[in-house]
């Protein structure tokens, strides 16, 4: 059996493959589960076409959970072939940020799949959410404090659970300054944060913000993602600004609101060719990894490195 799910909030893609192999152990019993994930650094895909031919000793079925992104190429052909291979006995799951082109050999593959689709809840869905826990988690927290979490968690549902945990665990009443100091900061912010030191050349700063995404589990390719598009909109903005557009002219040109257009020219405008040097190594890097070519942590960091010099 081969399911296919296709969401990019990692948390509620979990949720999702750990419902499907419930309904299988319904059927099937208890049984192995083995994952793979193409992003982590020591991913080898020969160990996971053998768990894919493999039946299982102890157990009548197997299952293996595979987390395509960041796949390489010579990988993404492997995985495609292998694919009308898999014996009655193993139960695939394949995990995709987004579903492959439909043209590419992988995307032909998995065309007559059973594809879940995981949708990101809304924001406004995230904040009923949180007040509804809040309410029955008994946690006594600051009406100040809970808009405070509201804002840090609506765009970033992978959170709610873990954050939601630690706040019941608190013992009083939650201030705002206390819950600043609990809750992570969200995923922009850092992003924000990230770019800044890059452009300020402020190494130490860089890694540590790249090590405390790397330590929530997010790969060298995601944040590549985050920073490219934290850098395309500067270049924009940069460029605009260069050429005498005002912040009304560049709102209206970018769909941006003015207030983010003024936060972003007082903060963040840069010499416009220089974050375009930055993309386009960024750029090179990613169709590096992809030809196989590059180690991605190695080639990031080293970018990384350099852009701070």
């Amino acid at each position: 059996m081969i399911d296919i799910v296709i969401g990019n909030d990692r948390y509620l893609v979990k949720n999702k493959t750990s419902a499907i192999l419930d309904a299988y152990r319904k059927e099937q019993g208890d049984f192995e589960v083995i994952e793979f994930a193409a992003e982590d650094r020591f991913f080898e895909m020969n160990q996971f076409l053998e768990a894919c031919s493999t039946v299982s000793l102890f157990n009548e079925h197997s299952s293996i959970i595979f987390n395509v992104d960041d796949i390489n190429k010579k990988n993404e052909e492997q995985l495609a072939d292998i694919l009308s291979k898999i014996p009655y006995e193993v139960n695939l799951v394949l995990q995709f940020s987004k579903k492959p082109l439909v043209k590419s050999p992988l995307g032909k593959s998995i065309k007559n799949l059973k594809t879940h689709m995981v949708k990101k809840p809304t924001s406004s869905d995230v904040v009923s959410y949180l007040k509804k826990e809040i309410k029955n988690r008994k946690i006594d927290i600051q009406s100040s404090a809970q808009r405070e979490l509201e804002t840090r968690l609506k765009n970033d549902p992978s959170s709610i659970q873990q954050e939601l945990e630690k706040l019941e665990l608190f013992g009083s009443t939650i201030t705002k300054k206390d819950l600043e100091a609990l809750v992570i900061k969200p995923i922009e912010e850092n992003v924000f944060s990230l770019s800044n030191a890059v452009l300020d050349k402020n190494m130490n700063l860089a890694f540590t913000i790249y090590h405390g995404f790397l330590e929530d589990a997010m790969s060298p390719l995601a944040v590549m993602g985050l920073l490219a598009s934290s850098f395309r909109r500067i270049f924009q903005i940069s460029a605009l600004a260069n050429e005498g557009y005002t912040a009304a002219m560049i709102s209206k040109d970018l769909s941006l609101s003015e207030r983010q257009v003024f936060y972003l020219m007082r903060n963040q405008l840069r010499p416009h060719k220089k974050v375009l040097k930055l993309l386009r190594d960024l750029s090179q890097i990613d169709q590096d990894f992809k030809l196989g070519k590059v180690d991605l942590f190695i080639a990031f960091e080293m970018w990384m490195y350099e852009a701070c010099q």
